[in-house]
């Protein structure tokens, strides 16, 4: 009963929407029920299942879905993804043809980020995600060390995601507050990145890097570095995509060093004159063979723990 329950559901509907690809579902646990009601079209699973259509697969321990509006109710250690977007929660209701989401309390992966909070409305066709009462952060673990709080966040993907009555947290402590918050998800123009500090083998140090971005095939960086006690160094990395001919990138550093003992440890060098150098490209020759160059040449034996 259970095989042919599975056959129905996943015929696609003799309608104009028979060209839509049809709607898989399996149990993921051996005592897993799955009901389908000829009449309205309305499958019922529990003790585990598994949905998958398009880019979307769903698993929880319970869905309803309709067949005919693309509607599901899930419900029970809901885990849903779609493409590059992870979310979870207790209760969620999705529509696999319109690709809305909604949820009570909910989390959310969208790489750089995880979102965390309630509320959860989508609208798939503007490509817009909005909550209340969460809180966004880039760091990936269970007690993240920092956080931004919200009443309400706005998540376009790829685009921008933005807070209001937001407020900065390190741990438990609330540091600043920003009645409006606003971060580019986005590739970032060409930029410089300046990075001040003090370290015991460098002295104070100034850390400089031009990020440059020609096309999703090409970008570059130039690294102009000073620390006082040990000099000026730089040099320029570059990252290519060639598409099928493969994809590689090129990272060299030059520096002066004036002090090449600096930092007191028993393994060091005397030469001043420091360099690394690396190359590496690889290649998809077929299914599950991929070829791979690498070159690499560097001064001394430290060179990359003191650079």
């Amino acid at each position: 009963m259970a095989w042919l329950a599975l056959a129905l559901v996943a015929s696609p509907v003799k309608n104009e929407a028979q060209e839509k690809p049809p709607i898989q579902i399996e149990s993921i646990e051996p005592n897993a029920k799955l009901v389908y009601d000829l009449k309205t079209g309305v499958a019922t699973a529990t003790n585990g299942v598994k949905i998958v259509y398009g880019d979307a697969m769903l698993t929880a321990r319970k869905v309803t879905l309709d067949q005919q509006t693309g509607d599901a109710i899930a419900e029970g250690e809901v885990y849903l993804q779609r493409g590059k977007e992870v979310w979870g929660g207790d209760r969620i209701r999705y529509n696999f043809t319109s690709k809305e989401i909604a949820a009570d309390k909910f989390k959310a992966g969208m790489a750089p980020f995880m979102v965390e909070g309630e509320g959860l409305s989508a609208d798939q066709t503007k490509q817009i995600f909005t909550a209340t009462n969460s809180f966004v952060t880039t760091d990936d673990l269970a007690d993240p060390g920092y956080r931004v709080r919200a009443r309400s966040i706005r998540v376009v993907p790829g685009r921008y995601i933005e807070a209001r009555d937001a407020t900065l947290y390190l741990g438990e402590v609330p540091v600043f507050y920003y009645p409006y918050y606003r971060r580019n998800l986005g590739r970032h123009p060409n930029n410089w990145v300046l990075t001040p500090g003090y370290r015991s083998r460098y002295g104070p140090y100034l850390l400089g890097t031009y990020n440059w971005y020609f096309s999703d095939y090409f970008a570059a960086a130039f690294h102009v570095d000073y620390r006082e006690r040990r000099g000026v160094g730089f040099g320029p990395d570059f990252v290519y995509d060639a598409g099928k001919l493969g994809k590689g990138d090129f990272r060299s550093y030059y520096t002066h060093d004036n002090d090449p003992s600096a930092g007191g440890q028993t393994n060091v060098t005397t030469r001043s004159d420091r360099y690394r150098i690396n190359f590496s490209h690889e290649v998809n020759l077929r299914t599950n063979l991929t070829a791979k160059v690498v070159v690499r040449e560097q001064s001394d034996a430290y060179v990359i723990r003191d650079f």
